[in-house]
């Protein structure tokens, strides 16, 4: 081990979604820095080792097959306190459950949003399986909540939520961020898109309760039904061996009379988000759930109008800029995406008005390295 270590990032289940960009996001800065780079270590994705190892070279990476409580629980009351007490190290806890250890430095960023107060209708709709296990991982958040140092919150409104929920004092607010110098411009994989007839609405996500894909069906039923409806495309981005396949929603497209096509165009790589966005109308994003949407800067960045849930975690960033809807009732969402059809037709969209500057993942670093010095 280093003896020049002083900050471990643990971020070994970022592997996906908001998590993964978050990870890379912030190692992404830390390369560009190119300043005390050995003094980090960084528990990844056992998949993205040497992805990672290449990509942010200087960068100390280690990772192992995942492992599940309560085995993690034992190696790591073991492990941590040791490299604290030996090299008085601070951990940045990217995980969604924090670690129960009083005697490290402990900043724990929390982007679990079950791990406050959830609308139960969400929970009737898990399976059983997946109900009882997202309610133990809430038993140990619980329990657990309690030892980290400090807090990180995404927006004002989970702050007051946790604050609230659980008492604690030691929270600030540590939003997602949006870096552009990232991107690749030469990219062209989604130029297809264009080809194809209609208004495509963007629902870039992965397939989680949350997320709201079972109110599609619903949906699509409904505008199918609106006589002289043009027709729309939902390009969604669910990998294609998931359970949620391009099966059900061919049949879908008999039951709407060829008004609605779903294209489901896989996993999407980073150098290709640029594409996508570049290839699509609007992002389409009906979920339940949030502690920070990133797809919210990202359609904001590439002026692309956003139809989303009228709930405040999208609000407290979107204001009044977006086409909103009530996630939990079809017709308001055929609505909504009747009004933003209706308004691209006349070319009077309503772009998101979100000052991109207060999200930049450079200033959340600079403030994130004031809150580790203060600690250490």
């Amino acid at each position: 081990m280093n003896s020049g270590i002083k900050l471990i990032i643990y971020a070994v289940n970022n592997k996906v979604g908001g998590g993964k960009s978050v990870l890379e996001n912030l190692l992404t800065c830390l390369h560009r820095r190119n300043s005390q780079l050995g003094s980090l270590l960084v528990f990844c994705p056992y998949a993205n080792l040497n992805e990672y190892q290449k990509r942010y070279n200087g960068i100390n990476f280690i990772s192992y097959w995942p492992l599940k409580y309560p085995f993690f629980t034992l190696v790591f009351a073991v492990f941590f306190p040791i490299l604290y007490r030996r090299y008085g190290v601070t951990v940045l806890n990217l995980a969604d459950i924090p670690m129960p250890f009083q005697m490290i430095n402990q900043i724990y960023q929390f982007d679990w949003p079950y791990g406050v107060d959830v609308d139960p209708r969400i929970w009737h709709r898990m399976t059983l399986r997946e109900n009882i296990l997202r309610r133990i991982k809430l038993f140990v958040f619980k329990q657990f909540i309690k030892y980290p140092q400090l807090v990180l919150a995404q927006t004002r409104d989970m702050a007051s939520r946790l604050r609230n929920q659980y008492v604690i004092n030691n929270i600030k607010i540590f939003p997602n961020g949006f870096d552009s110098k990232g991107l690749h411009f030469d990219s062209k994989k989604y130029d297809y898109l264009r080809k194809i007839e209609g208004v495509h609405l963007l629902m870039f996500s992965a397939f989680y309760t949350h997320k709201n894909f079972e109110v599609l069906p619903s949906v699509l039923y409904m505008y199918g039904l609106i006589a002289n409806a043009e027709k729309i495309n939902i390009i969604i981005t669910l990998p294609y061996e998931t359970a949620l396949n391009q099966t059900i929603f061919d049949r879908l497209n008999n039951v709407t009379n060829g008004k609605v096509s779903i294209i489901n165009v896989g996993a999407v790589q980073s150098l290709d988000i640029m594409s996508l966005y570049n290839n699509t109308d609007a992002l389409f994003l009906p979920t339940l759930l949030e502690s920070f949407s990133g797809t919210y800067l990202e359609s904001a960045f590439f002026k692309k109008p956003i139809l989303t849930s009228n709930l405040p975690f999208a609000i407290e960033i979107l204001g009044d800029s977006a086409y909103y809807f009530d996630p939990y009732s079809p017709q308001s969402i055929c609505n909504s995406i009747l009004r933003f059809v209706a308004d691209h037709r006349k070319g009077s969209i309503m772009l998101p008005e979100v000052q991109l500057e207060d999200f930049s993942w450079d200033r959340n670093l600079e403030r994130l390295m004031v809150e580790i010095d203060a600690l250490t």
